[in-house]
């Protein structure tokens, strides 16, 4: 099995998706659809209000086997006063830092 090691949980939180951000959730969602792409797998953006496209996509298994559904979300709250800066992602102490992390990591990591 092939583990998926990439820089998608740090590139994805450098974006800006929330409210007041400049299109939304859309550069969220076509980054996590290039990953996909990335590893020869073939996304669909689908619409569902402007600017925030649903991000679709299937690995096939062997078959016969149980069903294993990831999701999560690509709207984060505005960065506000921090103490990092919020959309450069960092590594410290072996975690990942970055404004988004608690809006849309946990809910995948969760169900990883």
């Amino acid at each position: 099995m092939t583990q998926l090691t990439s820089s998608v949980p740090l590139t994805g939180v450098a974006i800006e998706s929330h409210r007041d951000a400049p299109g939304r959730e859309r550069a969220c969602a076509e980054r996590i659809a290039a990953f996909f792409s990335e590893w020869g797998l073939e996304p669909e953006l689908v619409p569902v209000m402007a600017d925030r496209p649903n991000v679709y996509c299937t690995l096939p298994g062997s078959g016969g086997g149980c069903t294993l559904m990831l999701n999560g979300h690509t709207d984060a709250v505005p960065a506000y006063e921090m103490g990092i800066p919020p959309f450069e992602p960092q590594v410290r102490d072996g975690l990942p830092m970055a404004c988004v992390l608690p809006c849309r990591c946990p809910n995948l990591a969760a169900r990883a």
